[in-house]
């Protein structure tokens, strides 16, 4: 008959409960260090491209319609093109 030794199921308990934090500690390491920073990388690559393509966009919009109109809240904003050959022959008049 095989006796029920209580000293070293403890010590098994205490050591499967250590390698557990260690590796909860590795996997939170590695994720600070390694899985974060290029998920962050990737988000600013990603928004650095949106940014050219809005800019992209209202440069066209700009150029084909001779104004852009940006909303904020209920406030409006009317961006026009300058032109300053305008200017000169409005002063010339």
């Amino acid at each position: 008959m095989k006796k029920f030794d209580i000293k070293g199921d403890r010590k098994d308990t205490i050591i499967l409960i250590l390698i557990l934090i260690i590796i909860l500690l590795l996997a939170i390491l590695v994720y600070s260090l390694m899985i974060k920073p290029a998920f962050d990388r990737y988000i600013l690559k990603k928004q650095a491209e949106a940014q050219k393509v809005i800019l992209n966009n209202m440069l066209l919009q700009l150029e084909q319609s001779g104004y852009i109109e940006l909303y904020k809240g209920n406030e409006s904003f009317l961006l026009v093109k300058y032109e300053p050959l305008q200017v000169q022959q409005l002063q010339e008049e």
